[in-house]
């Protein structure tokens, strides 16, 4: 199963490619928890995109 189109843009997984998130969900971000940040936007975001991480 392809996870990225002809243009190389990511085209999601299946359910036969479950995945874990995992990270800290009282980690703040401008004030904001992570756990509550994914409630309001309802997206995961990485850390990368987040700029967090353990040594935060």
């Amino acid at each position: 199963m392809p996870i990225s189109d002809d243009r190389g843009q990511p085209t999601g997984v299946g359910p036969e490619f479950p995945v874990t998130p995992n990270f800290h969900p009282d980690t703040l971000l401008d004030g904001v928890s992570t756990l509550e940040r994914i409630v309001r936007e309802g997206v995961y975001r990485s850390q990368f995109e987040t700029v967090t991480s353990n040594e935060r």
